[in-house]
């Protein structure tokens, strides 16, 4: 028996009238299923933990076939971010923005005999602590083969916790022999959590050099990490990988967007009050608007959740909307 979702895309490939390849794209959804989605944590138990079954329901979403079929088309533009690829990007991390940064401060010269030995040197008076809980920091430690460090503590915890007294974050790096402090964050979508920071960045961004390296950014966190590095001058901000804006369903087209996000742009905004239950669009109640929080637009899942500031079609469930990569905090 045909699964309903090969029967839909042969019923729109048989009515295409233009240049869509319904059916390449299905294979390459098929693709995607079997390396990326199926393995989506949230889901992985329970009634969602089938991906194609997933897929079949979103589709069977009460929209218009059009917009189905735009939603179809939007899926091989999600950018899955699988434990793989973060493994792949802690370490490009440690061996791209963070030793540049190390030998930078540190004045190397490849030159002199000993340059290993100062390197190494000042990898272990260096502080490397996650943003948030998210950052995986301890996945960072192993995989960069970084031992010693007892207390890799969050410092947006910190910021709110001690609340401007910073003096014993000061004394620990005086009593551990931390001379300068790495920042690890897995996704920066709007920079909410680097803005967290700035308490602690006005008392120590002055003198103890700090490096922002986020695994990956969105375009609204990279202008306010730059922002940051030009405000303090002991902040440097280095991303891994800045996603381009042209990979956003952002409220306002990019030029170099496919020319269907127009579409999905529209569906979005037409379907938002059954992805919500109908909740209308606030800042302050989730989704927040139909391109989510912050108004980004992002097509981002990784493989323990979706953030909340990708699309909310794709992310939010309703009793009206069934979503493709449900956020854990709303899986019934």
């Amino acid at each position: 028996m045909q699964n309903p979702i090969s029967e839909k895309v042969q019923l729109w490939a048989s009515q295409e009238q233009g240049d869509i390849d319904f059916n390449g794209l299905h294979a390459e959804i098929e693709f995607l299923t079997t390396r990326r989605f199926d393995h989506y944590m949230p889901t992985l138990v329970g009634p969602h933990s089938n991906f194609r079954t997933r897929l079949a329901k979103w589709l069977n979403n009460n929209i218009p076939e059009e917009d189905k079929k735009n939603l179809f088309r939007l899926v091989p533009h999600i950018f899955f971010l699988g434990a793989e690829e973060f493994a792949a990007l802690q370490r490009s991390a440690f061996r791209g923005p963070v030793l540049r940064w190390l030998i930078d401060l540190l004045g190397v010269n490849f030159g002199d005999s000993d340059y290993l030995a100062k390197i190494q040197s000042g990898i272990e008076n260096t502080w490397f602590c996650p943003i948030t809980d998210s950052a995986k920091i301890t996945d960072f430690y192993h995989v960069n083969e970084i031992s010693g460090v007892e207390h890799r503590i969050e410092w947006r915890a910190v910021a709110e916790i001690w609340a401007g007294d910073f003096k014993k974050l000061r004394d620990h790096m005086a009593q551990k022999g931390y001379s300068r402090v790495v920042l690890i964050e897995d996704l920066v979508g709007s920079g909410s959590q680097m803005s967290d920071l700035i308490p602690i960045f006005d008392e120590l961004a002055t003198s103890i050099p700090i490096l922002l390296a986020p695994l990956v950014v969105c375009p609204e966190g990279a202008d306010l990490g730059r922002k940051l590095s030009t405000t303090y001058p002991q902040l440097h901000f280095d991303p891994v990988f800045e996603l381009p804006r042209h990979s956003f369903v952002a409220p306002s087209a990019d030029q170099n967007e496919p020319r269907f996000f127009a579409e999905v742009r529209d569906v979005i905004q037409r379907s938002y009050l059954m992805v919500s239950g109908g909740e209308p669009p606030s800042d302050f109640i989730k989704p927040y608007g139909p391109f989510g929080w912050r108004r980004t637009g992002a097509l981002i899942v990784t493989y323990n959740n979706t953030p909340d500031n990708t699309l909310p079609v794709i992310q939010h469930a309703s009793s009206s909307w069934s979503p493709l990569f449900p956020r854990s905090s709303r899986i019934d």
